[in-house]
């Protein structure tokens, strides 16, 4: 071991010791190379720092190569798992507490679910007439006109002012439980979940009360001292004289009667 040019040299061959560095030469800089050479290029050239840096290169490689082989190694291994297949509807026994509105606040909620489900359309003055163009602060005031069929005559209450004693739980046992009469839909409501009831109530509430309290309902058989609109089915005048003039067949194998329209002729 010799030190030349600040490097150790091992032991060489006699062919190699003449092919030695000169004494005072630098080992590691290229004389036809320019000085202005940048610190960076000059520390990976062989015999600076290019071994190192190849060795660092070499360990890289190598852990990219072992952690590959590693994951493709255990997703071989996996178990087979089926192909993922998302549902196309909700079974018909999905629990409504599954399917509820999404938006920023119950507010919103209700707003929406009140606007969608029809609730205007009865308990707010003049809303089919004008295609929804009522202020939200005529909102869901009542109809003072009443729905008369077989039951009796029922009115759209004012619902700012029947979910005022409500709590939200109450208000949600209410809907719940209550079935009365037509054309109020209480199976929609039925099937509504908990948190878009309460978000009904939410939004009902943030209306604050307003308007007056509408009729009460009238039984059947007594008539009304309002408006109100039928809601029984109703037979022209024109099939009603049909009806009545119309011959009448009995048994299970009668036929309708035909009338001649002139006299026979005589044999």
């Amino acid at each position: 071991m010799c030190p030349v040019g600040g490097n150790v040299i091992g032991k060489r061959s006699e062919p190699d010791r003449e092919n030695l560095p000169t004494p005072g030469l630098k080992y590691a800089e290229d004389p036809d190379r320019s000085r202005n050479q940048s610190a960076s290029s000059a520390y990976l050239r062989p015999g600076v720092g290019g071994h190192r840096t190849r060795v660092i290169f070499r360990m890289v490689a190598a852990f990219a190569i072992a952690g590959a082989w590693m994951i493709e190694s255990r997703a071989a291994n996996a178990p087979a798992s089926a192909p993922t297949t998302l549902p196309t509807s909700m079974p018909a026994s999905a629990s409504p507490e599954r399917l509820s509105v999404l938006a920023f606040n119950p507010v919103d909620a209700g707003r929406y679910l009140v606007k969608i489900t029809g609730c205007n359309d009865c308990h707010t003055p003049g809303w089919e007439q004008t295609g929804g163009n009522i202020p939200e602060a005529m909102w869901l005031t009542g109809l003072p006109i009443g729905w008369r069929g077989p039951w009796g005559t029922t009115y759209a209450s004012n619902l700012r002012l029947f979910v005022k004693p409500f709590t939200a739980d109450t208000w949600v046992q209410v809907m719940r439980s209550r079935n009365l009469r037509p054309p109020m839909p209480w199976n929609s409501f039925h099937a509504m979940s908990d948190a878009d009831l309460r978000a009904v109530y939410e939004y009902i509430r943030s209306l604050g009360p307003a308007g007056e309290p509408m009729p009460a309902f009238v039984p059947a058989g007594e008539e009304p001292k309002t408006p109100y609109f039928v809601l029984e089915p109703q037979t022209p005048a024109a099939m009603q004289m049909h009806a009545a003039t119309a011959p009448v067949a009995t048994g299970p194998t009668a036929k309708p009667v035909v009338q001649p329209t002139s006299a026979p002729a005589s044999k």
